[in-house]
């Protein structure tokens, strides 16, 4: 009861087909490839197409598949009823209907980029296709074809591709979203080999070590990224042995030779032999904020030193005031001893010396008294500009390249020039063998933005002031500890230690702010932003009472003695009658007994107890006329505001000479 034509004759007609049906179902192979023979010896004969169609319905084999045989026109000869349930064509009404039909032209595929059709019985085994019949929506199909013949068509497996699809395209999905992702992330992301070659790498990691595209990136080594060897076989050491790094922070190097601090997170695909496979990893660049850090750590400490240093200069004030003004008395006493004058001059000498010393301390403190003004800093380069020639000495070049229409900034002169000595002094000494020393000034504004990262001076108008040479540079060792006082590169005897913390004081103290670039054997840059002055920030002169006596009674408040006596006998001298105090509230009983009689206040600023300003505040209720000179070692309270003195004030900055005190005295008295 089998077909009835010679099996063997079909032999290389069923095989394939045989093949074609196990795809659909690899569980029933031997029962399709029976049938697979079956339908190959097809001829005309009726009643084996309807054995063939009972066969094709037969659920238990073809479960899975849906199956159809077609003329060579495509028409529809028979379909089984998996066919049925996945086209919707009912197998018993299906014969004549062309299979062609059925197809979604590609141009209508929810895809784009697909080639155009060809020939159905032509395309390649397994090729995805839709199809759409009726009101079902169209749904993707995988078509297996295999030919009978030419007289008889061909039997085409159907497998529905809708669920394969969809993981397909979700997939897909997935895959652009990471890509765009990978791509588009400002942190940097990178897969390197064992080696550090790296295998791929994202636009934000190119931009971070400063490649000019991914392109180039991918042709560096991540070991030659770290500052040296030594740090990247280390790097690669510790991933080896976690299998993971988290927020590792390491620095790193640009390929521009710029150093930049990174914190990454990374993990090392091991091998069964515990070696590196493979580095995945994703950083970003912490330069900025390491940058912050390290100068608000720095701030911190020079606040420290400068309180220090500030104490220590207030203190010894009073004693150098004390040693200065008994040596200038002393030194009537030996005008016809050459060796006493000769003594008291060696100790004047040494005093003053001292008293430079102490200056710098307060400087770099922000404790000094400055006098500002309107400052034009283009004028004050060009009227020191002889001076620094001569300091620099011939075979250095000193270059001003200063910009036109530069605005006013508000500071003293004295000090700025002496800030401006103190750098080039030091450029000078980066330079033995000559070079070139370059000053410059230019406005410039700063934004919010750059407030956003950085620690300093609000945003707005600045004057910049930049020294440039091109001497030996320092290293970042040098850099850290450039402006602590006492703190020098240079041989014993050759320097203080003071003239950069000066300045740093100096630019502080002014409202200002000074940076500096340097690296061994590139020369050194400082830069100084002062604040623009802007119109009617004038600082009118203190008011004077004059008087028109030559002499004056006078209450001396100061809590040191040898300071107050002293001051007693130069007043004295000159004959002046002097109340002795050595408290504010002292002071006050004074005033209560002698106020109608007295002409002037002289006192020390910062005592115990009441202080020099509140002394001030409380005299000038009663007595609103009566004139006071401020003395101190230094002044950081209301009366003298970031150290700049304010309207009405009178200001004796310790230690003062005789002469010195005695000018004061007259400025304020009986001005002229």
């Amino acid at each position: 009861d089998r077909l009835l034509v010679n099996r063997v004759e079909a032999a290389p007609r069923w095989e394939p087909i045989a093949r074609l049906l196990a795809v659909a179902n690899p569980r029933q192979q031997a029962r399709l490839t029976t049938l697979a023979r079956d339908v190959a010896c097809l001829r005309l004969s009726r009643p084996l197409w309807a054995r063939v169609q009972s066969a094709l319905d037969d659920r238990s084999a073809m479960e899975s598949a849906a199956v159809m045989i077609t003329d060579p026109d495509g028409s529809i000869r028979l379909a089984n009823r998996a066919f049925a349930g996945l086209t919707g064509i009912d197998p018993a009404g299906s014969s004549g209907a062309r299979w062609l039909q059925l197809l979604v032209p590609e141009e209508d595929w929810p895809q784009t980029g697909t080639a155009k059709a060809r020939p159905l019985f032509e395309a390649e085994q397994g090729r995805l296709v839709w199809i759409k019949h009726r009101h079902l929506p169209a749904f993707p199909v995988r078509m297996f074809t295999a030919s009978l013949n030419g007289q008889v068509g061909c039997v085409t497996v159907l497998v529905n591709w809708t669920r394969q699809h969809k993981k397909m395209e979700d997939q897909s999905r997935q895959e652009r979203l990471y890509r765009r992702f990978f791509d588009e992330d400002v942190t940097g992301h990178y897969v390197s080999a064992p080696d550090g070659r790296l295998l791929e790498c994202n636009l934000a990691f190119a931009r971070i070590f400063g490649f000019d595209s991914v392109e180039s990136a991918l042709k560096s080594n991540l070991r030659q990224l770290h500052v040296t060897g030594e740090s990247g076989d280390q790097f690669f050491d510790l991933l080896r042995r976690n299998g993971r790094l988290i927020h590792h922070e390491s620095p790193m190097r640009r390929v521009d030779g710029r150093q930049i601090h990174v914190i990454q997170n990374v993990t090392g695909s091991l091998a069964d032999s515990g070696e590196l496979k493979e580095i995945s990893g994703y950083l970003f660049d912490n330069t900025e904020r390491h940058e912050v850090e390290a100068r608000v750590r720095q701030s911190q400490k020079m606040e420290t030193v400068g309180r220090l240093a500030g104490g220590i200069a207030h203190d010894f004030n009073n004693l150098l005031l004390a040693i200065q003004g008994y040596a200038t008395l002393l030194e009537d006493h030996v005008e016809d001893k050459p060796d006493g004058r000769e003594a008291v001059q060696q100790i004047l000498k040494a005093a003053d010396r001292a008293a430079t010393l102490t200056r710098q301390l307060l400087a770099f403190s922000r404790r000094q008294v400055l006098q500002p003004t309107e400052l034009n800093l283009n004028e004050s380069i060009q009227s020191l500009s002889p001076l620094l020639q001569r300091l620099l000495g011939e075979n250095i070049d000193l270059v001003a390249q200063l910009e036109a229409n530069l605005w006013p900034v508000h500071a003293d002169g004295g000090r700025i020039e002496e800030a401006l000595v103190n750098l080039c002094s030091n450029a000078r000494d980066a330079m033995p063998r000559g070079g070139r020393l370059n000053l410059s000034t230019r406005n410039t504004r700063l934004q919010d933005t750059w407030f956003s990262f950085h620690d300093g001076p609000p945003p707005g108008d600045y004057v910049e002031l930049t020294v440039q040479d091109n001497g030996v540079g320092m290293s970042d060792e040098v850099k850290a500890h450039l402006f602590e006082p006492f703190y020098t590169t240079k041989a014993q005897g050759k320097g203080t230690g003071l003239g950069l913390p000066t300045v740093y004081g100096i630019v502080k103290q002014s409202g200002g702010e000074i940076q500096v670039y340097s690296s061994e054997g590139e020369g050194t840059t400082f830069k100084i932003l002062l604040p623009r002055l802007h119109a009617g920030r004038e600082v009118p002169p203190p008011e004077t009472n004059g008087g028109g006596k030559d002499s004056w009674r006078i209450l001396v408040v100061e809590d040191e003695p040898a300071v107050r006596l002293l001051v007693k006998k130069i007043l004295e001298r000159k004959g002046h009658r002097v109340i002795e105090a050595s408290s504010g509230s002292e002071a006050l009983s004074q005033m209560e007994q002698e106020g109608a009689d007295l002409d002037l206040v002289l006192t020390d600023l910062v005592m115990p107890g009441l202080s020099g300003r509140e002394l001030w505040e409380h005299l000038r209720v009663r007595w609103p006329n009566l004139p006071v000179i401020y003395m101190s070692g230094y002044t950081e309270d209301a009366v003298v505001k970031h150290g700049v003195l304010k309207e009405k004030v009178s200001f004796l900055q310790k230690p003062f000479k005789p002469d010195a005190l005695l000018e004061k005295l007259q400025e304020v008295m009986q001005p002229v």
